[in-house]
């Protein structure tokens, strides 16, 4: 996971946009670590958003980047790994408590899949050309 939070001044704290998918530092597609704002939709984010008092998220599914385990399509093991994701992110002390997850292709599947779960802390989601069939709790 690598997380951009803008400059802001004592304890104010920030809502948090998140990308979630299998294609940072991804060889097939040529895309950078996970640390580079990722050529999806991060540049855009990081350069138009972040400086507005918006943090921004990117995480590699299980079995992805640099994750850990092995990619679980879908699957349980990755709607558990999103889950504690945008839990993490929500009870930062940066954080609002306020995530959002955003994302197209693989990456517009994932918001599906932390929606299922009712966390407290997702507050919204923009998936962009994502499949909606995900598998059921």
């Amino acid at each position: 996971m690598a997380v951009w939070v803008p400059v802001m001044e004592g304890n104010t704290t920030v809502p948090v946009i998140a990308e979630f998918g299998p294609y940072f530092d991804e060889a097939s597609v040529e895309t950078g670590g996970i640390e580079e704002p990722g050529t999806w939709l991060g540049t855009m984010i990081i350069e138009q958003i972040v400086p507005h008092g918006f943090a921004f998220a990117q995480v590699s599914v299980t079995g992805t980047g640099s994750s850990n385990h092995c990619m679980d399509l879908m699957g349980f093991a990755e709607q558990e790994g999103i889950n504690a994701a945008v839990e993490w992110l929500g009870t930062q002390e940066w954080s609002s408590g306020n995530v959002g997850m955003i994302g197209k292709s693989y990456d517009g599947s994932t918001p599906w899949q932390a929606a299922m779960y009712g966390d407290e802390y997702l507050k919204t989601i923009v998936p962009i050309s994502g499949l909606i069939g995900v598998r059921e709790l």
